[in-house]
């Protein structure tokens, strides 16, 4: 009705919901600006769509594009007598592992990590095996988006070294305090001895670093200043080492939002 009204007022705009799931048949009868077809992955459907009634699309596309897309559509639906899935495998394995840059508190970094994987990944569509050159290739691919430097380095502090950097242009934002103690409070990050040692020694006005995951467990680790292991005990019963302890939280509701996480964080660390 309102897009009726937008439409009567002089606007030109169509609704057009494009859809894969079976679950959709019902409202895709009902509906005509509903499309369904199970037989394309969401990816191959936009795509075509956008080939379909947009005729620049095409003109903005990468080279090899329809490749990519051919080989996640593959995979996506399971065509595995196709010449694209095998690249689609490694092409889907690669994005699911790209944890370098926590999705949680940095979405668009994650994102832009992400696509720079795959728009890197056309240079081998066209190779002969190219999923076995891809998957080679993988590794070096996530090493050079995350140099910050010219200078190279390990996996782990490369990683460590660009999470240390995204964290701090946010740090206002996830800044805690216990007992007069400043610290970085994050949310999922899990494995934080390296980061977490690493944020704190390039910023010393910091005294601890508390990371939660989505099931209420936490990390936190100290650089000398503050015994955590009191911390961890003091606000859930926890232990372990005056510069790295663990706990977890017996009241602690699941949550995916990080204001949620650090108003229920906030109020242990005021409270004990």
């Amino acid at each position: 009705k309102q897009v009726n009204t937008l439409n009567e007022a002089g606007h030109n705009i169509k609704l057009q919901l494009l859809d894969h799931h079976g679950s959709g048949e019902k409202s895709a009868k009902r509906y005509d600006w509903y499309y369904l077809d199970t037989t394309r992955s969401a990816t191959k459907i936009v795509y075509d769509y956008f080939i379909e009634n947009y005729p620049t699309f095409l003109s903005l596309c990468e080279n090899n594009f329809e490749i990519l897309i051919n080989s996640i559509n593959a995979v996506d639906i399971w065509i595995d007598d196709s010449e694209y899935f095998e690249f689609g495998k490694v092409c889907l394995t690669m994005i699911a592992k790209s944890y370098e840059i926590n999705n949680t508190l940095f979405s668009n970094e994650n994102r832009d990590y992400r696509l720079y994987l795959l728009e890197k990944s056309l240079d081998y569509v066209s190779l002969e095996d190219a999923h076995i050159k891809l998957d080679e290739a993988i590794y070096s691919l996530k090493k050079q988006y995350l140099q910050l430097c010219s200078s190279n380095d390990t996996m782990e502090n490369l990683s460590s070294k660009y999470l240390v950097q995204l964290l701090e242009d946010k740090k206002d934002e996830l800044t805690v305090y216990y007992q007069g103690h400043k610290g970085l409070l994050t949310f999922t990050i899990g494995g934080i001895s390296i980061p977490a040692n690493a944020f704190l020694k390039a910023n010393p006005d910091y005294d601890f670093f508390l990371d939660v995951s989505r099931r209420g467990k936490a990390g936190i680790r100290a650089n000398g200043k503050l015994d955590v292991s009191k911390v961890a005990h003091n606000i859930a019963n926890g232990g372990g080492h005056p510069n790295a302890s663990g706990m977890a939280f017996d009241d602690w509701k699941d949550t995916v939002l990080y204001s949620d996480v650090k108003e229920y964080i906030e109020n242990k660390l005021e409270t004990k």
